[in-house]
């Protein structure tokens, strides 16, 4: 379940929307918003796989209004630790929720507003 505050301004009062903007019958944690194509985004964990079908994978949610995130618009955002980096050290990586390694804290790192996927130069 993931909860949203809401306001009419920047500077509040804020106020909770009274339903999960993910849907029930899921847990997630560690959000981190982005807009991508005038859509908002949101990358999260899912530990238990409930949105990737995969344990510690990361769920990439889009939404044309940034307060309904059905499953049906979730993807896999990014794998596990192995899978981008195979020479990565087990005894140096800790295992939680799956069998491999897996990214905490989420985040995307966006340039004159835009997310991008490489290294600037």
């Amino acid at each position: 379940m993931c909860a949203r505050a809401v306001a009419d301004e920047l500077s509040g009062p804020f106020g909770m929307l009274d339903e999960s903007i993910t849907g029930g019958g899921v847990t997630i944690e560690d959000g981190s918003e982005f807009i991508l194509d005038d859509r908002i985004c949101l990358l999260t964990t899912n530990n238990h796989g409930e949105v990737t079908g995969m344990r510690g994978g990361v769920g990439l949610w889009v939404s044309d209004d940034g307060i309904r995130l059905g499953q049906e618009w979730t993807q896999l955002g990014f794998d596990t630790i192995p899978s981008y980096y195979a020479a990565y050290d087990p005894a140096r990586a800790a295992r939680t929720y799956g069998d491999d390694p897996k990214f905490e804290r989420p985040k995307v790192l966006c340039m004159l507003g835009h997310p991008i996927n490489k290294r600037p130069a």
